[in-house]
């Protein structure tokens, strides 16, 4: 949607200021993949709040840019955007929640090779079976 003159920007800005404002949800976030990554708590954190606080000032610069170009559209920037937006922010759900599930996948992968791999200790040591062979 949206001229086709500024059709990319429509969409880089629609994706910037879905994923922020997913970012900025507190509520929503899933407590067992939270366990893994939790997004909300870094983005609370002090460096998260400066970042998102940068990246929502770029936004509004964009925004205001946009807004004066489609003063003439029918409902102005957020009807142009508004399914877009909507779909980015879902969008960084769904790319969280892949996180999670590789993190756990290669924390699972570790811990099998922690638990299949010997111990340095173990192997140095002879097994029970050869030392009842050496007596005999």
């Amino acid at each position: 949607a949206g001229p086709e003159r500024i059709k990319k920007r429509l969409e880089a800005f629609a994706e910037s200021a879905g994923r922020l404002a997913g970012l900025q949800e507190q509520k929503g976030w899933d407590a067992r993949a939270k366990r893994v990554l939790d997004i909300a708590s870094y983005a609370a954190s002090p460096a998260g709040v400066d970042a998102l606080t940068s990246a929502e000032k770029e936004l509004e610069g964009e925004q205001v840019r946009l807004v004066t170009e489609l003063k003439d559209e029918d409902g102005g920037l957020e009807a142009v955007i508004k399914e877009r937006r909507l779909w980015a922010k879902d969008r960084l759900r769904r790319e969280w929640l892949s996180w999670c599930a590789r993190l756990l996948q290669a924390r699972e992968t570790m811990l099998l090779e922690k638990v299949e791999r010997p111990s340095p200790a173990a192997s140095t040591q002879p097994d029970v079976v050869e030392e009842a062979g050496a007596l005999d």
